[in-house]
């Protein structure tokens, strides 16, 4: 087992928790790794190294990422290795063809600027016999 890092998490519905108000985030850590129904952990809103450990155990309910940066909570979410792996993977094969996608645009560019090159070198030198569209004999 392993925790995902939801970050900007708002906290799930406190249907099934159980809260510590003594334990550390590594503890809390080590805690829900030891029991086999808690299905998250947090140390919510405490400043000032403060320690506060709250678990959820079952189903998460009403679990949502906020998009505001000024809310710098994280939920550890616990999943089997082979999730977490594909969720991993998953990042991993967008940034790939994100960036395929960028460098086949890029070399399109090229191509096009390096083609209109040519083709303005030959009209220069008036050789072309062949125009867009037109044939001039």
């Amino acid at each position: 087992m392993a925790f995902f890092e939801v970050p900007n998490a708002k906290l799930p519905d406190l249907t099934d928790f159980w809260l510590d108000k003594n334990m550390s985030l590594q503890e809390c850590r080590r805690q829900c790794l030891e029991n086999c129904s808690c299905t998250a952990y947090r140390n919510p809103g405490v400043r000032n190294g403060g320690s506060v450990c709250l678990m959820w155990f079952g189903d998460l309910i009403d679990v949502a990422e906020f998009r505001d940066d000024e809310y710098q909570q994280i939920l550890y979410l616990r999943l089997p290795k082979s999730e977490l792996d594909s969720f991993k993977g998953s990042a991993v094969k967008k940034r790939k063809v994100v960036l395929a996608a960028i460098l086949s645009f890029t070399g399109l560019i090229v191509l096009e600027g390096a083609f209109l090159a040519v083709k303005k070198a030959k009209h220069r030198k008036g050789g072309s016999k062949f125009e867009w569209g037109t044939m001039r004999i």
